[in-house]
């Protein structure tokens, strides 16, 4: 089973860098809340409370993947069920082997809007990811709009 796994792993990837279907590019901002500000130095300026940002906001570089994307809209009938889906909301699949970890304040931009991950219930996490066997295909991401 895991090398149909496999072989579906390297279609989605396919489509994802190829732009198939309803793929396109998103932009990941994020800040790196715990590390130390660039020059910063504790006999100067020490932190008030140890992970806040000082001076430099700790953003990052952002990085640009590709991902599946689908625009939640009254249309969208199958996403009803879930309460913590509303209009207005984007559900994102992405590489399963994205890694976000490490990332805090994590912002997604697709077409020029700023997305944030949006808090799900365990039922539907349930029900989000794609795999095939033992092989991650796709990770999905619930986001809204940054307010």
């Amino acid at each position: 089973m895991d090398r149909y796994g496999r072989k579906l792993r390297r279609a989605v990837r396919t489509l994802l860098r190829t732009k198939g279907l309803n793929a396109c590019d998103v932009t990941i901002h994020w800040r790196n809340l715990t590390s130390k500000p660039v020059g910063y130095d504790p006999e100067i300026k020490p932190l008030s409370n140890p992970g806040t940002i000082v001076e430099n906001d700790g953003e990052e570089d952002p990085v640009t993947i590709r991902g599946f994307v689908h625009y939640v809209t009254p249309a969208t009938n199958g996403f009803q069920r879930f309460q913590e889906i509303q209009q207005g909301d984007v559900i994102l699949d992405i590489d399963a082997e994205t890694d976000l970890s490490g990332k805090d304040d994590l912002r997604f931009e697709i077409d020029g809007v700023q997305y944030v991950q949006k808090d799900h219930g365990r039922e539907l996490a349930q029900a989000w990811d794609v795999r095939f066997g033992d092989v991650a295909i796709l990770r999905t991401l619930l986001l809204r709009p940054q307010q």
